[in-house]
């Protein structure tokens, strides 16, 4: 992985926002999804079937996507999932917000989660691979990338790119607060600005 000591402010240029809705800590979850969908009858089910140590790793949650509709269940997968968090955000530009389901959460409050990208043309979900293992991931939505922000010894932050099903990691890592060879903090949005010229060159050479 290539490593470039910068550091970054965090939610700059083309950052999307959140819209939650979140029902967290119960055991049965039902999220009515006609309001974020218009026009479909998707029901969000979220089912807690285990008590677990959070640093277990096992799967504690039942996820279902429902169509109303039809009664089809139009997506079921067994998670894990500390906090029963849903979440409703576009992670792939195509202006239809996508399913997050909290995954856990760090000593120091990191959280991460499992995406699910929502057609609503094709009544058909995509579970994305690997995206649990990105920290806090929020969209960028200029360059269709993922960014992620860990609090640690030292703060950093990774950019990624969702192929198909699966989350790449690009190779950058900016890492933050960090001084210059005489000392001197960076200017976050010089350096911030440039990563992103970087990975924007790296995405149009593929």
């Amino acid at each position: 992985m290539k490593s470039i000591v910068y550091i970054v402010v965090f939610g700059l240029l083309g950052i999307s926002h959140t819209v939650c809705a979140q029902q967290a800590n119960n055991p049965i979850q039902l999220i009515d999804c006609e309001p974020i969908y218009p026009g479909k009858r998707y029901e969000v089910q979220l089912i807690q079937f285990k008590e677990i140590d959070p640093d277990c790793g096992e799967k504690n949650r039942l996820f279902k996507l429902i169509d109303k509709q039809n009664s089809k269940v139009i997506m079921e997968d067994s998670i894990l999932s500390v906090s029963g968090e849903v979440r409703f955000e576009n992670f792939n530009n195509d202006q239809v917000k996508d399913v997050l389901i909290q995954n856990r959460s760090s000593a120091r409050g990191n959280e991460s989660y499992n995406l699910y990208l929502v057609d609503t043309t094709q009544n058909r979900l995509t579970k994305v691979k690997g995206f649990e293992l990105v920290s806090q991931p929020t969209f960028h939505t200029k360059l269709n990338i993922v960014e992620s922000y860990a609090l640690s010894g030292r703060d950093w932050s990774a950019f990624y790119k969702i192929r198909k099903d699966t989350v790449i990691d690009l190779g950058y890592v900016i890492y933050w607060n960090e001084e210059d060879e005489d000392g001197n903090p960076r200017d976050p949005y010089k350096d911030y600005n440039d990563v992103l010229k970087q990975i924007k060159k790296t995405l149009k050479r593929k």
